[in-house]
């Protein structure tokens, strides 16, 4: 290579370089753009989340306060019928819990067991007495072991809603401890009613309706149910009260009812819908989607980038090859012209045969090199905008063999022999000039590729309205997997198993296209013996010049069988 090549490879290598770098940057710097918004969204999500949260525990608390408040109204009245209250002492003989049973009833029935009943449980021996329709011996052996404990612990406050589990569901019971008046306050007696779960329920959702849980500025004109999703569940987890199914929501919060009320779980959860009112100025939009399209985008143009960089470089590759192999091919011819020319310029031809055969080699060496020149000028005007063909009728036979015979001092050359068969008649459609390269071209790769001593077999045949050619060798063929590949311009098939033949690497592109130019087709095939059968097809010119009946031309020991 040139000092001048040399530089110039090296600018186009380093302009490569730097376009390269240019896109690696601009991707990473979308990447970066895409992570800082990611970061900013999650930072508002979590913002969000926060106001949600904060905001669904005040409503929890709010709703717990006046929870208590409903459920201790509920049994309240009841229990100080029996309660002695304001530090008295309770009489001697306790009265009986049907005390708490007679007068209006407006909570005293359950939704589990029937008909309301009350019950007192004496302590410490936990005896129990009932009134009403209780339940079996069974629950209240369950109840009086239940009830002491939850009334026990946790405060000083002696009313007290809870909700034991007794037979595998909760109780609601409104009770009140009796206490003696001594200084250690020594548990007496606990009475207590069964109070109706459908009394609770409603209790509890006309808290939940009031819609003091949340400013009215939040909720707008939606019902508060519809924004606000309450539950009510007792310490072991039964469900007491549901405003309806539960809203996806994943910062819900909860608090509990006064211990007095039996540690009641109030969950809370607002619609996430509402978090854009509660960050002030609004959630702002995503960018994410878009910085996420441009990054698909850079990361696409990138990749084409590469890929287009990738393809420039192999073609720059490929061309700096065909330049060596073109010189390659020209000075093998012009190193023959030039000695031949001058062995007769100064008379050293001992004979009048010697020299005619100096000047045969002369002229077939610069035909060759006319060939050669004349294929590379085709394809540099096919690189530039294609082939344009002046198409005429041409008699397919005659034009065969007049590139056999102009091919032959070549095949010669080589010791191989041009074999021409096929009906006479047959006209096609062609440029005279296209038509004989085509043939010249793959005459002379037959002879490159195949051995010394071949004969390479022409056919031509008329297949529907177009003329079938094929070119056959008798050398290595070309594997089924490169058969396409080898139409591709520069592409030459390296075999370790055969020596290295030189060309340019186009002669096969040319014939391509200027076979697709006429409109025919190319296709390669394995050829009997094992080597390569370059196919083509033409048009006809007219259906009148096809024969009657040409027959399968194909050699005798190729055709099927018949019968």
């Amino acid at each position: 290579m040139t000092p001048q090549g040399a530089s110039r490879a090296s600018r186009t290598s380093s302009g490569y370089l730097a376009l390269t770098a240019a896109l690696i940057v601009l991707v990473a710097l979308v990447a970066g753009a895409t992570w800082q918004a990611l970061r900013a969204e999650a930072s508002n999500r979590a913002t969000a989340e926060r106001a949600l949260h904060d905001y669904s525990a005040v409503a929890a608390w709010h709703f717990a306060q006046q929870a208590s408040d409903a459920l201790h109204n509920i049994g309240g009245p009841r229990m100080n019928t029996v309660d002695p209250g304001n530090g008295r002492a309770p009489p001697e003989r306790l009265a009986h819990p049907a005390t708490l049973l007679t007068g209006e009833r407006e909570v005293c029935c359950t939704a589990e067991t029937g008909p309301a009943f009350a019950f007192r449980i004496d302590l410490p021996g936990n005896s129990v007495v009932s009134a009403g329709e209780a339940p079996d011996a069974s629950d209240l052996a369950e109840l009086a072991a239940s009830v002491p404990p939850l009334m026990q612990t946790g405060g000083a406050e002696r009313h007290r809603f809870v909700a034991p589990t007794i037979g595998g569901r909760p109780m609601r019971i409104a009770a009140v401890l009796i206490v003696d008046t001594d200084a250690a306050r020594t548990p007496r007696a606990i009475y207590g009613i069964a109070v109706d779960s459908a009394s609770v329920a409603r209790q509890l959702a006309r808290i939940h309706r009031s819609g003091k849980l949340l400013p009215p500025a939040l909720v707008g004109r939606a019902p508060l149910r519809d924004r606000l999703h309450i539950a009510v569940s007792s310490p072991d987890g039964y469900p007491l009260y549901a405003s309806g199914p539960p809203i996806p929501s994943t910062v819900p919060a909860a608090d509990r009812v006064a211990v007095e009320q039996g540690h009641l779980i109030v969950h809370a959860a607002i619609d996430p819908a509402l978090a854009p009112a509660l960050v002030i100025g609004g959630l702002p939009s995503s960018r994410v989607p878009a910085l996420l399209a441009v990054l698909a985008l850079g990361i696409l143009l990138a990749g084409a980038g590469l890929m287009q960089l990738r393809r420039e470089r192999e073609l720059m590759r490929l061309r700096t090859r065909f330049v060596a192999n073109v010189s390659h091919e020209l000075r093998t011819p012009l190193a023959q012209i030039s000695m031949f020319g001058e062995t007769l310029m100064l008379g050293r031809a001992r004979s009048d045969e010697e020299r005619h055969h100096f000047a045969a080699i002369i002229h077939r060496e610069a035909r060759r090199l006319t060939r050669l020149v004349e294929g590379v000028l085709r394809f540099s005007h096919q690189e530039a905008g294609g082939t344009t063909l002046r198409l005429e009728p041409r008699d397919l036979s005659a034009e065969l063999g007049e590139a056999a015979d102009d091919f032959a001092p070549l095949a010669a050359a080589a010791e191989s022999r041009l074999a021409v068969n096929g009906p006479r008649g047959i006209v096609v459609n062609s440029d005279p000039g296209a038509l004989r390269q085509i043939v010249l071209n793959l005459f002379e790769n037959a002879v490159k590729y195949g051995p010394r001593g071949q004969t390479i077999l022409v056919q031509a045949a008329v297949a529907g309205p177009e003329a079938r050619i094929s070119v056959e060798d008798q050398g290595p063929g070309i594997p089924r997997g490169d058969r396409r590949r080898v139409l591709d311009p520069f592409t030459r098939l390296e075999r370790t198993d055969h020596p290295k033949v030189a060309g340019t690497g186009i002669g096969l592109a040319v014939v391509h296209e200027l076979v697709r130019a006429h409109g025919g087709r190319l296709w390669i095939e394995e050829a009997p013996g094992g080597g390569a059968r370059v196919c083509f097809t033409l048009p006809l010119a007219t259906p009148d010049h096809a024969p009657a009946d040409l027959g399968d031309p194909r050699p005798a020991h190729l055709r099927p069988a018949v019968g």
